[in-house]
Parts: C-alpha cells; sequence; structure tokens
C-alpha cells in the first residue's frame, strides 16, 4: 500500500473530467420526463442530491485507509455546502419562491464555474456546466417572476445558511 497521499491520490485525478461528465449525464439520463433542464426548483434540487450522493459514496471509499481519508475532510465539506444549498432552496423564510432560490444558486454555480473552466484549461481540460450562458439564467430569472439583477448564490452563503440550520434543528 503507497503511504503518500499526493501519489495514492493523484492516481485517480485523471480520471476527474472522465467522472464529471459522467455524472452530468447520469443527471440528464435519470431526470424525469416532466423535469426539464431548466425547470426550477426541481432541476437545481434533483443536482444536488445526485452530487451529493456521489460526494457521500466518495467519503465512504475515501474512509478505507488512513492515507486516503485525509480527502474525505474536502468531501464532507461539499455535503455540507450541498445541504446548506437544499435547505436555502426549501426555507421559506428567505425571500422569493423556490424556484427563484433555486436560480440564484444555479447563478452561482455558473459564476464559480466559470472561474474554474480559465485554471482546469491551464492543465489541458475544458469543464463545463449545462447552464454556461448567463442571458440563459437571467431568462429563466425572469420567466419565475424575479425582477432586476439576480443576487447570486455561491459557496461564500453556505456558512449562514449552515448556521441558521443549526439553530432551526436546535428548535425542533
Amino acid at each position: 500500500m503507497d503511504t503518500n497521499f499526493e501519489t495514492a491520490f493523484g492516481r485517480v485525478l485523471d480520471r476527474a473530467p472522465v467522472l464529471t461528465e459522467e455524472s452530468m449525464q447520469t443527471i440528464e439520463d435519470l431526470l424525469l420526463v416532466e423535469v426539464g433542464r431548466n425547470t426550477m426548483p426541481e432541476i437545481a434540487q434533483w443536482r444536488l442530491h445526485l452530487s451529493a450522493t456521489s460526494t457521500y459514496r466518495s467519503v465512504i471509499e475515501c474512509l478505507k485507509t488512513p492515507i486516503s481519508s485525509q480527502g474525505a475532510l474536502v468531501l464532507i465539506r461539499s455535503l455540507l455546502e450541498a445541504w446548506a444549498h437544499l435547505y436555502f432552496i426549501a426555507d421559506n423564510d428567505e425571500k422569493g419562491t423556490p424556484a427563484l432560490r433555486a436560480i440564484r444558486f444555479e447563478a452561482g454555480v455558473v459564476s464559480e464555474w466559470s472561474g474554474t473552466d480559465v485554471k482546469v484549461e491551464i492543465l489541458g481540460v475544458k469543464v463545463s456546466h449545462p447552464n454556461e450562458d448567463p442571458s440563459a439564467i437571467q431568462s429563466m430569472w425572469e420567466n419565475y417572476g424575479g425582477s432586476g439583477g439576480i443576487r447570486i448564490r455561491t459557496r461564500s452563503s453556505v456558512s449562514s445558511s449552515i448556521k441558521k440550520l443549526s439553530k432551526d434543528s436546535n428548535h425542533r
């Protein structure tokens, strides 16, 4: 067994772009007939659930060895982020409808992915997101009753949702 984390973890990195594409294809393949690519909040929730499920499975795999378990911490953060975004979308105390909150999440994903594309292209890999076009997100926003610019929801929004979630769960 290899005890060097970088070496052991590096072996799976070549598969990451392929697995990203496979995950997105799985999301497409498993979509319910009545749920279109731009159906909010269903598509955002669907993507969050599927990505959280694969992340959970990855955490379990990482926990198999002491060396690879170091990678589980990053994955657990991803699970918390998915949980916080799902909570935000479902939280009717937040402004807007669940659909508009889901679109805010989608706009944040597009924003974060657009910054990532540049970094990933340096490695010779292009990773894309299904809703890369900001005008498509803006159009969805308007079609679901949003007005003005979209206040995007990104990773930086997660901590406030987790704090709110922990307070809410303490009162139940």
